[in-house]
């Protein structure tokens, strides 16, 4: 499933950024503006993909995962918006082989490993001494 083969308009219900949204604008077959009910956000061409049964799942996974790392984190200063981007980055190659059970359980362990990398480095920033004085509470 590519993200290019699909053709949304206005109304429809798309998944964009492993959030729920609804069209709201396309413009010459891109869509340019979606919204949750809540905010919206536009862009020349956005990376939508269709509300189906995998990619509700990949969805809900992905974004449950980014949660858990915030909150596992908190208060450690990580560079969230970065981290975002990484995300949607393995967001959209998990849609893309949502077909693919195999390569679906690859990226997802894949993701729980870079996950815990993460929070490994944080504990130990978090548990650094220098002569004997803690250095982050």
């Amino acid at each position: 499933m590519r993200q290019s083969d699909f053709k949304f308009k206005k109304g429809d219900w798309v998944y964009y950024e492993f959030d729920l949204c609804q069209v709201d604008k396309v413009k010459e077959g891109q869509v340019t503006e979606v919204g949750n009910g809540i905010i919206s956000t536009s862009g020349t061409d956005l990376l939508c993909y269709p509300l189906t049964k995998q990619i509700k799942y990949v969805s809900t996974f992905v974004m449950g995962k980014e949660k858990d790392l915030r909150e596992k984190t908190a208060n450690s200063n990580l560079n969230w918006p970065d981290l975002h981007q990484e995300f949607v980055k393995r967001w959209v190659e998990m849609c893309d082989r949502v077909l693919d059970d195999k390569e679906i359980l690859s990226l997802s362990k894949n993701m729980a490993n870079w996950i815990a990398t993460i929070t490994l480095k944080v504990l130990e920033v978090k548990e650094m001494h220098i002569d004997n004085l803690k250095l982050f509470r």
